[in-house]
């Protein structure tokens, strides 16, 4: 009897532990904050699946797209709302305040791999080639975390970055680091030395979150804007990056200012003679075509 009636007091406590353990959890701002969503193309015109990978971060109080303010944003439930609020000055003093929703959407899905929306109103303002819009017609709205894309580095064997304002870096597997800066640096000049092992491991780890091609990834670049050129020989292949450094790949942004970052603050000895650099803007001249991608249907 005292058995029976130990076995009906748990059936209820066991009912309900497995009721919390099947009711999910409600999406929290904490889930999306300090991540980077790299937006997925699977949705948009095969044309133009290749191309700068556009990203979405949440911060306390606001969301950023490809680095520019999108505005406020409010999560109720499982409803993600982007807008932006002023206010408008009527007559004798009256003041107005105005919202603009620029997104609004369900999240279908949101944990350490993939940010899954589901578009009631609105776009997220995707770039390509320096043309902005809302070349994404379909209700399901992917961003994938940068964490997930993460690769093994396998073989690193150097990064080179050239730029058409006289400033070059180059890092190689033995931790060799050449910089040379022509303009706008507390040390100009050319200077060469060696990182550390954890400045190293830093670096690689940024490598690892680049989306990378075997072929010339280019990016137009507006009138009077510097231009960029990165070949990066990591895991037994070459890789070329080339255009507005401004329009690249979030990680890819990250990378070069570590590295940037990494020179002003190492001890690096002045050379009296010119240093070489693998990447080299004007014996790799590439050809970089402008292209307009087509708009989608809801601009129509």
């Amino acid at each position: 009897m005292r058995t029976m009636i130990k076995l009906l007091t748990w059936i209820p406590i066991t009912i309900l532990l497995i009721s919390a353990c099947g009711k999910k959890r409600p999406f929290q701002v904490e889930d999306l904050i300090g991540q980077v969503w790299i937006y997925n193309t699977d949705s948009l015109a095969d044309s133009i699946k290749k191309f700068t990978d556009n990203y979405l971060i949440f911060e306390k109080n606001a969301v950023t797209m490809n680095g520019e303010n999108m505005g406020e944003f409010t999560i109720s439930k499982d409803t993600l709302k982007i807008f932006k609020s002023y206010t408008i000055l009527l007559g004798k003093g009256k003041e107005v305040k105005k919202v603009d929703y620029l997104f609004v959407g369900t999240i279908q899905k949101a944990d350490k791999h993939q940010l899954v929306l589901h578009k009631i109103a609105g776009f997220f303002p995707i770039i390509f080639q320096r043309s902005k819009g809302p070349f994404d017609p379909s209700m399901r709205i992917v961003f994938n975390n940068q964490q997930s894309r993460k690769k093994k580095i396998e073989h690193f064997q150097y990064i080179s970055i050239a730029t058409s304002t006289g400033d070059n870096i180059e890092l190689d597997a033995q931790r060799n680091i050449t910089y040379h800066c022509s303009l706008r640096c507390s040390k100009t000049g050319y200077f060469q030395g060696r990182i550390s092992k954890a400045s190293m491991q830093k670096v690689l780890e940024a490598i690892s979150y680049l989306n990378l091609h075997t072929d010339t990834t280019n990016y137009a670049v507006g009138m009077d804007m510097p231009e960029t050129l990165v070949k990066i020989h990591v895991n037994h292949k070459m890789n070329y990056v080339r255009g507005d450094s401004n329009n690249f790949q979030y990680a890819l942004q990250q990378l070069i200012s570590e590295l940037l970052e990494l020179c002003e603050t190492s001890n690096l000895k002045r050379s009296t003679q010119k240093l070489f650099f693998r990447a080299d803007l004007m014996k790799e001249h590439e050809i970089i075509t402008s292209f307009i991608p087509p708009i989608s249907q809801e601009d129509n």
